[in-house]
């Protein structure tokens, strides 16, 4: 019989408040702080991306890349080929934080462009802190939805459901990623994405979890307008 550990849900709420008081001042260890940009534009027709004025590189569709920036405030924007803004995000990072940039769309006419927070826990005395494993849920995928999310745990009847997977959800600024930065436990899981009260999976992508792993689960759109969930491990 298929059952919802409670006590998942009550670890996933806890650190949902704990990361909700952190202020997102923590990331890895060290003072560096470090940006990740992931592509999920199924199609980018020559599109270039730019960090502060300065070309950044766009990794190739499901890939991703990192780098180290500076604390404070900056803006990414989104260019066509031709030079014409498809989109833009500012945002904010303090010493020593993460933050994952996330370009989607089925085509550069319907690009958008989020950023969202990979921070989990703060120490007393800043930095990150590891909680086992984690998986960050990303909604990129404008005009449907909201969706429910399924996650299986393979080799266990553990099932965990998570409601209102709507658009921007796990993006900054708001709505907070918080709800949908959820610990668990290592081990191989399945993720569906459904719509809400069905079990009929119009999505879906598998990943294995190890101790201190951060993994960022996208759902975009493809070049035919179909819904696309991809997984991606964070460096």
């Amino acid at each position: 019989m298929i059952r919802t550990p409670y006590r998942s849900f009550a670890i996933a709420a806890a650190f949902a408040a704990t990361a909700a008081c952190s202020n997102d001042t923590s990331g890895s260890n060290g003072n560096d702080a470090h940006l990740a940009i992931f592509n999920a534009l199924a199609a980018s027709g020559g599109a270039q991306l730019l960090l502060d004025n300065s070309p950044a590189a766009l990794p190739s569709v499901g890939g991703s890349t990192s780098m180290t920036v500076a604390a404070g405030t900056h803006q990414l924007v989104l260019k066509s080929a031709g030079g014409e803004q498809l989109a833009a995000a500012s945002f904010a990072i303090a010493q020593g934080a993460r933050r994952t940039a996330v370009v989607s769309g089925s085509t550069t006419a319907n690009a958008a462009l989020s950023v969202t927070s990979d921070t989990m826990s703060t120490n007393a005395g800043g930095g990150y802190r590891s909680i086992i494993g984690s998986i960050l849920m990303v909604n990129s995928a404008p005009g449907v939805g909201p969706f429910s999310i399924v996650v299986h745990q393979v080799g266990s009847d553990s099932v965990y459901h998570f409601g209102n997977f709507g658009f921007g959800a796990g993006s900054l600024p708001p709505p907070a990623p918080y709800g949908f930065y959820i610990p668990f436990v290592p081990a191989t899981y399945i993720i569906d994405i459904t719509n809400p009260g069905s079990e009929t999976s119009l999505a879906t992508t598998q990943l294995t979890l190890a101790t201190d792993d951060r993994w960022i689960v996208m759902l975009t759109t493809s070049i035919e307008g179909g819904l696309v969930l991809q997984s991606s491990k964070q460096p």
